[in-house]
């Protein structure tokens, strides 16, 4: 199994090059390895599904992860395999916007996938003998997701009473405002 590493980070590694970065992946060898990297070593952001595949995301989502198989990988950088996971620190702005989306999707789904065996998953997620689609498993995650963040809000109301507007608060051009978007006060 991989060692754990901590959350990589895309920083710049010399002012005077700010398009220059490096991310700390883990190797086809399974030693970290630092990529450095510039805008014009990546890619534009692949257009790729997994809606017939759920065990491929699996095995290219995360480098730490007993599943990764860098051979199956389907961004490369300098030649390097990049997991997914890390997908959010390579493209930014607008290069981001189209992915990001499927980016949470997948990692909701990994992340379900991987709390079980495979059987398992498949157990829960089959109706009359069929596999669910990924659409319809997607669907069933998020509403889960929803059930907890609005669980959760709840929670955090009861634990902070007439205080929950002060703890669960952003300031935005100056003036402070009351979260609303129960994932953000989720975290």
């Amino acid at each position: 199994m991989a060692p754990a590493v901590s959350e990589p980070q895309l920083m710049e590694i010399d002012a005077n090059v700010p398009d220059t970065h490096s991310l700390t992946i883990i190797g086809s060898d399974g030693l970290l390895f630092k990529l450095s990297f510039s805008k014009a070593d990546v890619p534009h952001p692949l257009a790729v599904t997994f809606t017939h595949d759920i065990p491929h995301l699996n095995r290219i989502w995360d480098d730490t992860s007993a599943y990764w198989d860098p051979s199956d990988a389907v961004l490369r950088i300098k030649g390097h395999p990049v997991p997914i996971i890390h997908w959010n620190k390579v493209w930014k702005g607008d290069a981001w916007t189209g992915t990001k989306n499927h980016f949470y999707l997948w990692k909701m789904m990994v992340r379900e996938y991987q709390r079980r065996t495979p059987l398992e998953f498949w157990a829960e997620f089959t109706e009359a003998g069929k596999h669910m689609s990924y659409l319809k498993i997607s669907h069933v995650l998020s509403s889960r997701q929803n059930t907890q963040y609005a669980e959760d809000v709840q929670r955090a109301h009861g634990k902070y009473g007439d205080q929950f507007s002060s703890m669960f608060s952003y300031v935005k051009r100056g003036k402070t405002h009351t979260m609303t978007d129960p994932c953000q006060i989720s975290k």
